[in-house]
C-alpha cells in the first residue's frame, strides 16, 4: 500500500541520514479494538510485510482483533509466523505482579513532599505498611462486636435435638458457647453438611487444645466463606481491606490497584485526617469505603462499553447475584463460587458476542479449564467475574471454585425475558 511504501521509505532515509545500518524504528498503535474492520486490515498488511527498519508494535484487548485478514485477497496473520504475542496479564502473573505493584507504588510514594527524604529500605515508602494484612480475626470482630447472641445458636441447638444423650448435647452446646464465632459458625455447617455432632466436638476439643485437628483443614477450606455468612447472620456488609486483597481485587490490572490505593488516601484523609510521615495505617473502614467505592463505579460504567454495554451489564448484575446467593448458602458445599464454565462453542451468536465484549473489556478473564467434572465435558476456558466487582456483590475475590452453567441457561441469561432469567437464578 503506499502508507506502507512511504513508512518504510521515510525509515530507509533516516537510516541513511544517521548513518546507523542496525537502527530500528517501532509504530506504536494503541487500542486497535477501536480501528475499523478495513484500518485493521491495513494495519494487518504492514505486519504481514515486515522490513528490517521498521516494527509495529500493537496494543489490543483480549478479544480486540475483529478480522486476522490483510488488504490481500485470501491473506491472513498468524501468531508465531508474523507476530509474537505478549500477554500482560499472563506475563505479570503471581509474584511478578505483586513486585510490579510494590515498584509502582513505591515510586509515586516517593513523589508526596513528606517522604521525599527517604531512604530505599524506609517502611515508609512500602504500601503494604499503610494498608496491612487482611486478617479474619480482625474483620469476624467487627461483625460481632457488641452483637446479641449469636443468630444461629438457635439453629444448632435444633440440629443437636437428635443427640439422645442430654449430657452430651449440653456439652456440645457449653463448648461451642465458649468457642469464638468463627468455630462455632463452621460447628453449623459442618453439622449441615451431615458430619456428626460426636465427630465435630471431639475435633473442636482438639483444636481449643492445640493439638492436630481437623478443624485445621475445615478452616483453611471454609474459613472466608464462614465469614460471608456471619455478615449474613449479623446483617453485616462484607468488608474488603488489607494489601493482599487489594491484590487480588486488581485481578491483575495495575490500574485497578492504583486506583483502590487513591481513594484508601484521599478518604484516609477526609475522615480520618491522615497525615504521611505522622499515620502509618489506613483504617480498615476507609479501606473497605474505597474498595466498595470504586467496585460500583466500575459497574456503573459496564453499559458504557461498545458494542454491547446494556447487554453485558445486565449479565454482569445477573451473574454477580447469583454468585451473591451461593454464598450465603448455608451448608458452604461448594464455598466462593466466583468463577464459571459454560461451553463457548455452542452458544448462540448474541451469547458469544456479549461473552467476547466482556472478555475485550476485563469484565470477565478467560482461563483454561480446570477440575474436569466429566469425561464429557470438554477442554476450554473458565470465565472469571473480575475480582474488582466483588465488593458490589460482596463475593470472594479468591480463585476457589466454579459454577458451570448449561448453554441454554447461558443463552438464557443474555438475552431471555425477566421469566426465563428467574428461572435460571
Amino acid at each position: 500500500s503506499n502508507a506502507s511504501r512511504a513508512m518504510r521509505r521515510f525509515a530507509e532515509m533516516m537510516v541513511k541520514d544517521v548513518g546507523i545500518d542496525g537502527l530500528t524504528f517501532h509504530v506504536f498503535i494503541d487500542e486497535f479494538e477501536n480501528l475499523e474492520l478495513y484500518q485493521q486490515k491495513l494495519v494487518n498488511s504492514l505486519v504481514k510485510n515486515p522490513d528490517k527498519y521498521l516494527v509495529f508494535d500493537i496494543g489490543v484487548r483480549k478479544r480486540g482483533f475483529k478480522t486476522l485478514s490483510t488488504l490481500a485477497e485470501n491473506e491472513q496473520i498468524s501468531a508465531g509466523n508474523d507476530f509474537r504475542q505478549f500477554d500482560l496479564e499472563e506475563e505479570l502473573s503471581g509474584g511478578v505482579y505483586d513486585r510490579l505493584i510494590r515498584e509502582i507504588c513505591t515510586k509515586r510514594l516517593r513523589t508526596v513532599s513528606e517522604l521525599n527524604n527517604c531512604t530505599e529500605d524506609d517502611i515508609r515508602l512500602n504500601i503494604e505498611s499503610y494498608l496491612g494484612a487482611y486478617d479474619t480475626r480482625k474483620e469476624v470482630d467487627l461483625i460481632v462486636s457488641g452483637k446479641r447472641t449469636p443468630p444461629y445458636f438457635k439453629e444448632i441447638e435444633a440440629r443437636l435435638f437428635k443427640i439422645s444423650d442430654e449430657e452430651k448435647r449440653k456439652e456440645f452446646l457449653d463448648t461451642l458457647t465458649k468457642s469464638d464465632p468463627m468455630l462455632s459458625r463452621l460447628s453449623l455447617v459442618l453439622l449441615l453438611q451431615g458430619k456428626k455432632p460426636d465427630q465435630i466436638l471431639v475435633e473442636l476439643e482438639k483444636y481449643n487444645s492445640g493439638q492436630d485437628s481437623k478443624f485445621k483443614e475445615w478452616l483453611h477450606n471454609y474459613g472466608l466463606g464462614v465469614v460471608f455468612l456471619l455478615c449474613r447472620d449479623y446483617r453485616q456488609r462484607k468488608r474488603y481491606f488489607g494489601y493482599d486483597t487489594y491484590l487480588q481485587l486488581s485481578s491483575g490490572i495495575p490500574r485497578y490497584f492504583i486506583q483502590l490505593c487513591f481513594y484508601a488516601f484521599d478518604y484516609a484523609n477526609k475522615d480520618d485526617n491522615f497525615v504521611f510521615g505522622a499515620d502509618d495505617k489506613i483504617s480498615i473502614q476507609v479501606q473497605d469505603k474505597a474498595a466498595y467505592h470504586l467496585s460500583v463505579s466500575k459497574v456503573d460504567e459496564i453499559d458504557t462499553y461498545p458494542p454491547v454495554g446494556h447487554k453485558l451489564k445486565r449479565l454482569v448484575l445477573v451473574l454477580g447475584r447469583i454468585f451473591e446467593q451461593l454464598h450465603k448458602r448455608p451448608a458452604i458445599s461448594e464455598p466462593e463460587r466466583n468463577h464459571f464454565y459454560t461451553d463457548y462453542d455452542a452458544l448462540s451468536v448474541s451469547s458469544r458476542e456479549a461473552l467476547n465484549s466482556g472478555i475485550m473489556w476485563a469484565v470477565f478473564q478467560p482461563r483454561p479449564l480446570t477440575k474436569i467434572k466429566s469425561g464429557k465435558q470438554p477442554r476450554g476456558f473458565e470465565y472469571h467475574l473480575n475480582h474488582i466487582y466483588a465488593p458490589y456483590f460482596e463475593i470472594s475475590y479468591r480463585r476457589k471454585r466454579r459454577l458451570d452453567i448449561s448453554v441454554t441457561d447461558f443463552n438464557n441469561l443474555v438475552d431471555g425475558n425477566d421469566s426465563s432469567v428467574a428461572a435460571v437464578v
